[in-house]
């Protein structure tokens, strides 16, 4: 989608500046023209040149710039974080008394890798006082990132003669790299779309759950309830997300993005979200081919071009520009695969076509896939070719 965006319209060739400058002056004296390299010639020259290094300047705006534009719309770019995690310190002794500053530092390392540790430290003074011998304290890393998190392993790293080891409770978690200036600004066009990050209609719903990381794009039904499958729902808006490749979102994912649309939605909203269901679609095709040469071929591309069709990935995409927005489209109908299948290079026509749910029986209408949100996968695919 950032490739759709253009550069601020100014224009900064020399020449036609130049030119602007002489048709400014001929507005006033009209017949006048400049001497070749007299004084207001070269003055006009000059000052185009000049004139043409701001334009360009002006007009050479990075994608950057939206970075401190989106807070001005209450929609800032996401930064990145630093993972934390808890850690327990044993003391020689509970003699009590002993000290960690805030900002003792300790490495973090992944137990299978051999990379160098990666900077934590301690949040706060902390005691261990006479009569304990451990306490719990919070390590978050000094730098931020995605790297921080995951890590589970303790590499010394401070002077305190009086703690024997460090442990963790957990690995390092919540440490995200910063959102990139192409991702923020597809975000910050979505948003722009719903003019609000709160969600009201379908749409906006479906557009904010795919800001919520492995949500690749998502499906909505407006009054739709999946617990009892009712449609007459006031403010209800059932969820269905998907990855990149067209399958199920995690279940932990899903709870992310429940969490995230109840923090944005209005009082009374619901939008439970759910996971799609999948119909394994067989097709057989009798293809008619002019050369027979070119049989094997013709049969190879129909075959892609079916299981492109029916690729989960893609299936409901619009069928112009980019969104998020994956449409519900619960009905396969016979005469686009039909087209599919001729439009195929070598494919002459095509009969004897059946598309059937697999473990149906095969026939030669529309087929309806079951579920809320249904999605195709592709089944048994039998091509066969003639040639008259």
């Amino acid at each position: 989608m950032a490739d759709e965006y253009i550069d601020a319209p100014i224009e900064f060739d020399e020449n036609l500046l130049y030119n602007t400058g002489v048709e400014r002056i001929q507005s006033y004296f009209p017949g006048w023209t400049p001497k070749p390299n007299g004084f207001t010639d070269l003055l006009l020259r000059g000052v185009a040149a000049m004139a043409a290094v701001n334009a360009e300047v002006a007009s050479d705006v990075p994608f950057s710039i939206f970075r401190a534009f989106g807070p001005l719309a209450h929609d800032p770019a996401i930064d990145a974080t630093p993972a934390t995690v808890q850690s327990i310190w044993t003391a020689i002794d509970q003699q009590g008394g002993y000290e960690i500053a805030s900002g003792t530092p300790v490495g973090l390392s992944l137990s299978t890798s051999t990379t160098p540790p990666i900077g934590f430290e301690t949040v706060g003074d902390y005691v261990i006082p006479n009569g304990s011998q451990t306490i719990q304290i919070q390590l978050v890393a000094t730098i931020p990132g995605q790297n921080t998190s995951g890590l589970d392993t303790v590499v010394r790293a401070d002077s305190l003669t009086y703690i024997t080891s460090v442990t963790l409770n957990g690995v390092s978690a919540g440490g995200n790299d910063a959102e990139l200036d192409d991702a923020y600004v597809n975000r910050l066009s979505n948003d722009f779309e719903t003019w609000t990050t709160t969600p009201i209609r379908g749409p906006d719903f479906a557009r904010k759950a795919c800001d919520i990381a492995g949500v690749f794009r998502c499906a909505y039904w407006e009054n739709y309830n999946p617990v009892d499958a009712t449609t007459n729902n006031d403010k209800y808006v059932a969820l269905c997300p998907i990855d990149q490749a067209g399958s199920a979102v995690s279940s932990g994912t899903q709870s992310q993005v429940q969490t995230y649309i109840e923090s944005l939605r209005e009082v009374n909203f619901v939008a439970p979200v759910v996971s799609p269901d999948y119909s394994s679609i067989d097709v057989t095709a009798r293809l008619h081919v002019a050369d027979p040469s070119n049989q094997q071929v013709a049969i190879a591309n129909a075959t892609t071009a079916i299981q492109a069709f029916l690729n989960s990935a893609t299936w409901g995409a619009p069928s112009s520009g980019q969104s998020p927005v994956w449409q519900n489209t619960p009905i396969i109908r016979y005469s686009k695969v039909m087209t599919v299948i001729e439009d195929a290079d070598y494919v002459e026509y095509a009969d004897n076509m059946t598309i059937n749910i697999t473990g149906n029986a095969a026939g030669t209408v529309d087929v309806a896939m079951p579920g809320s949100f249904p999605l195709p996968s592709v089944g048994t695919i039998t091509v066969t070719a003639v040639s008259p």
